[in-house]
């Protein structure tokens, strides 16, 4: 029953694929069958692009927006696992045999918080973020602009990256908590 139900998962995935493919035309590019789950979401909004490369998997709740003329590109083998969350203004790519962890938050912008006016209406600061090959992100890694994971790197849970990584690296954020009683 069990293998039924994800069966049945995944066919509703490839057929929300097809919708969009009908929906978004040339700015959804896919090879093979893709594999992304029913319950995942792409936003791609006009003058945006989304690619998934064969072998790619967009899993359960993953929420990915590309928006302001962004590129998006997942490569070959490449997984996004549960409640992925990307949003791309301007170029994201995820290279070949990635695995991400559940959780994992990518941005590359932030809010121009450097205004009087009114924070909504100021813009937005972008930078690419690239993602080398054969790299595991574990869950819950948070990615910021303007970042190149190098190839053959690890980064541990709950790692929060605002600068790059060079090749063949482990990275993991030293947290030292500090305990302190209430008065």
């Amino acid at each position: 029953m069990r293998k039924l139900i994800y069966s049945y998962g995944i066919v509703l995935g490839i057929l929300k694929m097809l919708i969009y493919k009908v929906a978004f035309g040339k700015s959804l590019f896919f090879e093979g069958i893709p594999h992304f789950e029913w319950s995942a979401s792409l936003r791609l909004r006009q003058g945006s692009s989304f690619k998934l490369r064969r072998g790619g998997n967009i899993a359960q709740g993953s929420i990915i927006c590309v928006t302001n003329g962004g590129k998006m590109s997942v490569g070959y083998n490449s997984t996004l696992s549960f409640n992925c969350i990307v949003t791309c203004m301007e170029k994201i790519a995820i290279g070949n045999n990635v695995m991400i962890g559940p959780g994992l938050k990518m941005f590359d912008h932030d809010h121009d918080f450097y205004t009087d006016d009114n924070y909504n209406e100021k813009g937005y600061t972008t930078g690419e973020i690239n993602i080398e090959d054969n790299v595991w992100l574990g869950c819950n890694v948070t990615i910021l602009k303007g970042v190149t994971i190098g190839k053959n790197s690890v980064i541990a849970a709950g790692s929060v990256i605002t600068k790059s990584i060079p090749a063949n690296s482990i990275y993991r954020n030293k947290i030292f908590p500090v305990i302190s009683p209430i008065k």
